[in-house]
């Protein structure tokens, strides 16, 4: 696996400490301070729902609670949706 280098400078990620990432949400360009694992299991919602990490970044920018920041949403909907796989609903 290859180690990102974390918003920290120089500190190599060990997948728990939040990565500054560039993302597109519809025609806007944006970034997120979210940790490897989420990032990894967003990208693996995307492979299960057969799209774009980008529609399902809109999607979840688009149903997340007023005031709620993209990354905070992020985590949210990668935690419902394995929580849902873990209990057999997907």
């Amino acid at each position: 696996m290859l180690q990102q280098r974390s918003w920290r400078e120089g500190v190599p990620s060990d997948g728990k400490r939040p990565t500054k990432r560039s993302v597109i949400i519809g025609k806007r360009r944006t970034s997120v301070i979210i940790e490897d694992v989420f990032w990894d299991g967003l990208k693996e919602m995307a492979r299960r729902r057969r799209r774009t990490m980008n529609r399902v970044l809109l999607e979840i920018a688009t149903t997340a609670d007023e005031g709620q920041s993209l990354s905070s949403a992020i985590r949210v909907a990668v935690f419902l949706h394995f929580y849902d796989i873990a209990r057999g609903h997907i």
